[in-house]
């Protein structure tokens, strides 16, 4: 099953990078805090797409109750996900350093716009931290758990009541 990107997030990612594009014409310092955040900012949001969005786009079918044999890929990005995550976290500091920095270059240049998209940033990577990659994380648990029981349950053998364990 190809896991979808939820719609939200990927919007909230395309609204990040349209409000960076923005600052980043902007003349001067501000222009080129905002060109420094992107070079490092965008790489990080193409490795939550691959890493992280995937396996939330699991979340109705599991909601549902549903796993199916196809989810399995997920459990490759997710173990993925579990490999880069300390990177992804160290990657998260050099962006909130470069978003302090950008935010400054815009509260003194009095561009509030530029501030905001700041708030909003740090208010994501938050967001990142504390629920998106561990429930990335938890999909590929619980998918890889409902599979592993699902095998067991079709590979034990039943006995009919007439036999006896014994006789096996």
């Amino acid at each position: 099953m190809k896991q979808g990107i939820p719609l939200a997030l990927k919007q909230k990612h395309d609204d990040l990078r349209a409000s960076l594009a923005a600052a980043a014409k902007e003349p001067g310092a501000l222009g080129g805090a905002a060109r420094e955040l992107a070079r490092v900012l965008e790489p990080h949001l193409a490795a939550e797409e691959k890493f992280v969005y995937p396996a939330l786009g699991l979340l109705p079918a599991l909601a549902e109750g549903r796993v199916t044999r196809d989810m399995e890929e997920v459990l490759f990005t997710t173990r993925q996900l579990k490999d880069v995550l300390p990177a992804m976290l160290v990657e998260h500091r050099s962006i909130q350093e470069s978003l302090e920095k950008l935010r400054a270059l815009a509260v003194a240049a009095s561009r509030p716009t530029y501030e905001r998209f700041a708030d909003v940033l740090m208010a994501h990577i938050d967001t990142d931290e504390e629920v998106l990659y561990l429930a990335a994380i938890l999909v590929g648990e619980h998918v890889a758990l409902r599979l592993e029981l699902e095998h067991a349950k079709a590979t034990s053998r039943t006995v009919p009541p007439w036999q006896s364990r014994s006789n096996l």
